[in-house]
């Protein structure tokens, strides 16, 4: 079993970007060390056999975290937010894992082989949010100091919003590292503390790496750039 699992997840509406994705790792896949698994957030018939064909695996998630009625059934996609702090629990068996959102694209390897380094170095391994290739707009640090506010309260939002911001989008991180439940724990506490106005995997990510001081390694925005 390949030590390194790629996870990813999409519904019908993301497929072309899902496909987009899986076709970009197959062009460079030949010969390497890399399982896929893909969370199934509603596939056709037809896009699953051709998922299948693809992955290792292809699991339906349900919710791992207490998330209000309304939102599991208004807004089922949000599984994609909150299966993240459990990926070894769906795919056992793997050294390291490494989630990768449907609407990127891998244009090098080379990214690929430096977060799993870094994950082999017992590391949250990711791109952030804040860099010098990004401007400072106040709108995101609004909203970002807003989604710290509803689910942890002010001290502590006004502690983070201006620190260097974890991309939660694509990460390494190995199986045995305690962030996975702290990662649990922050999230659902955000939920709860917003009353599930906050359900954001980022967010609580972030609050978990300060609060147990993660050790972490950040790489340059060219691992995770944001065209838009």
């Amino acid at each position: 079993m390949p030590s390194l699992i790629l996870v990813t997840a999409a519904d019908a509406g993301y497929f072309e970007l899902l496909s987009g994705l899986l076709t970009s790792i197959e062009a460079q896949r030949e010969g390497r060390d890399l399982a896929l698994g893909i969370f199934d957030l509603g596939l056709s018939r037809e896009q699953r056999d051709w998922v299948d064909q693809r992955a290792a695996a292809v699991v339906e998630p349900g919710w791992d975290l207490e998330v209000p009625a309304a939102l599991r059934r208004e807004q089922p996609h949000l599984r994609s937010l909150t299966v993240r702090p459990f990926l070894p629990r769906y795919f056992p068996g793997h050294d390291t894992y490494l989630w990768v959102d449907a609407d990127i694209w891998l244009q090098d390897w080379r990214a690929i082989s430096l977060l799993a380094r870094g994950a082999a170095q017992g590391c949250l391994t990711a791109s952030t949010h804040t860099d010098r290739a990004y401007p400072v707009r106040a709108d995101v640090l609004n909203f970002r100091r807003q989604q710290f506010r509803s689910g942890y309260g002010k001290n502590l939002a006004d502690l983070l919003f201006l620190q260097q911001h974890v991309n939660a989008g694509i990460f390494a991180l190995p199986q045995t590292s305690p962030l996975w439940n702290d990662w649990a724990a922050a999230f659902q506490e955000g939920i709860d503390g917003s009353e599930g106005s906050m359900v954001n995997d980022q967010v609580a990510q972030n609050v978990a790496c300060f609060r147990q001081r993660q050790a972490m390694q950040l790489l340059p925005a060219v691992f995770n750039w944001q065209c838009h």
